[in-house]
C-alpha cells in the first residue's frame, strides 16, 4: 500500500531488526522515491537478512535503475552474506550494469555455483562469461535449462561488416 510508505519509513533505523525487516517488506515493489531511498539505506543494515531482502526488493521488485540504486547494489557485490551478494548480482545484471561481470566470473569459476549466479549471467549476457558457463556443462546440474539459456545469451556474436 503506497500510503504506508511514509509512516513505515520513520522506522528504518529502529533498534529492533524485526521492525527494520517490516520496513523492507512495506517498501517492496514500490517505485516511490522515498521507498527506494529507504531500501537503499537498508542494503547497508548490520543484519544480513535485512540487507538480503533490501537487495531483493531493489534488484528484482522494481524497474527503476537510478545511479544511487545501482551503486547500492554494487556495494553489496562484496557482501559477506552470500544471499545479499547474489541478489545484488541479479539486480545489477537486470540493469546491464557491467560492474557485475568480474564478480560473476569469480562466482561461475568457483566450486559452488548457485542458480542466481547463472541467472545473472543470462541477464547481463556478456560474452566474457561464456567460457565459464561452458565449463559448467561438465558438472553443474542444478538447472540445465537455465544454464543453456545463459550460454546462449552470453555466446559471442560474430561481427558483421557491410
Amino acid at each position: 500500500m503506497p500510503e504506508a510508505i511514509g509512516p513505515a519509513a520513520r522506522f528504518r533505523e529502529d533498534a529492533d531488526p524485526d521492525v527494520r525487516d517490516g520496513v523492507v517488506h512495506a517498501m517492496m515493489g514500490h517505485e516511490d522515491p522515498l521507498a527506494i531511498e529507504v531500501l537503499i539505506g537498508l542494503t547497508r543494515d548490520r543484519e544480513s537478512y535485512i540487507r538480503d531482502w533490501a537487495c531483493f526488493a531493489l534488484g528484482t521488485q522494481v524497474e527503476v535503475g537510478t545511479p544511487n540504486l545501482r551503486d547500492a547494489l554494487a556495494e553489496r557485490l562484496t557482501d559477506e552474506d552470500d544471499d545479499a551478494r547474489r541478489e545484488a548480482m541479479v539486480g545489477l545484471a537486470r540493469r546491464k550494469d557491467l560492474r557485475v561481470v568480474s564478480p560473476l566470473l569469480a562466482a561461475l569459476s568457483s566450486k559452488s555455483v548457485w542458480s542466481m549466479e547463472v541467472e545473472a549471467a543470462s541477464l547481463i549476457a556478456d560474452p566474457r562469461l561464456y567460457p565459464e558457463l561452458i565449463a559448467l556443462r561438465g558438472w553443474w546440474e542444478v538447472d540445465v535449462e537455465l544454464l543453456e539459456e545463459a550460454i546462449l545469451a552470453c555466446s559471442p556474436r560474430p561481427e558483421f561488416s557491410s
